[in-house]
């Protein structure tokens, strides 16, 4: 991670708040997981995939085009190969599905189990995608950076200026973040409590997951 994104996040770097290391807490080992879905391959998402070198990685083939690939200018800023060097597993999921929700195109992952949908919302990346779970109770819906504060879907709280400034500087498409921001507002509008939307960034989502209500 570049020197100033360590000064501007501060991230703890605590062993104890790894996947790996909270997967063994649960009685797992890293051996276990053999599949890992990700929203996309920034280096603040993908960090520890090389705790899990068996596991297969799930992506869109667009967003291996644009980290892997064939990456842009703008976008061999944002990844970083060191993060797949280990010899990664990548599993590619092209374009094409079915709707869901009123998203177009998405695909149900059985090969790994029902209930798990990869849903491609490009806008923050080329191959950004949301990723739905049927837990069983109900369907949750995990954003990663498709929006960054909840202000952004409900619009109750101002969002801070540094987060705005964030966001707009690793947007890769701003037309399509906003139109796929629309489909989530309206999800979250339609008042379907059989849905959980979260996102990878907003610290409201941590703390709900972290101290259930």
């Amino acid at each position: 991670m570049p020197r100033w994104m360590r000064h501007l996040i501060r991230p703890a770097f605590d062993p104890a708040e790894t996947a790996v290391r909270q997967i063994e807490r649960l009685g797992f080992t890293r051996e276990d997981v053999r599949h890992i879905i990700v929203t996309h391959l920034d280096m603040d998402h993908i960090g520890g995939i090389a705790d899990f070198p068996h596991a297969k990685i799930h992506t869109t083939a667009a967003e291996m085009l644009a980290a892997v690939v064939n990456p842009g200018r703008r976008e061999r800023a944002r990844y970083r190969r060191v993060q797949w060097a280990h010899g990664a597993q990548f599993v590619e999921h092209g374009p094409g599905g079915e709707s869901w929700r009123g998203f177009p195109a998405a695909q149900e992952l059985t090969a790994i189990a029902p209930g798990l949908v990869l849903i491609p919302t490009p806008g923050h990346t080329r191959g950004h995608a949301c990723v739905a779970v049927d837990s069983g109770l109900r369907w949750l819906l995990h954003c990663g950076d498709a929006f960054y504060h909840w202000g952004a879907i409900d619009g109750r709280a101002a969002i801070p200026w540094s987060v705005k400034a964030m966001e707009a500087l690793a947007t890769y498409d701003r037309e399509k973040l906003l139109e796929n921001r629309q489909r989530i507002a309206e999800l979250h509008r339609g008042d379907d409590h059989g849905l959980r939307i979260v996102s990878a960034h907003d610290p409201a989502d941590l703390a709900a997951c972290v101290t259930p209500t």
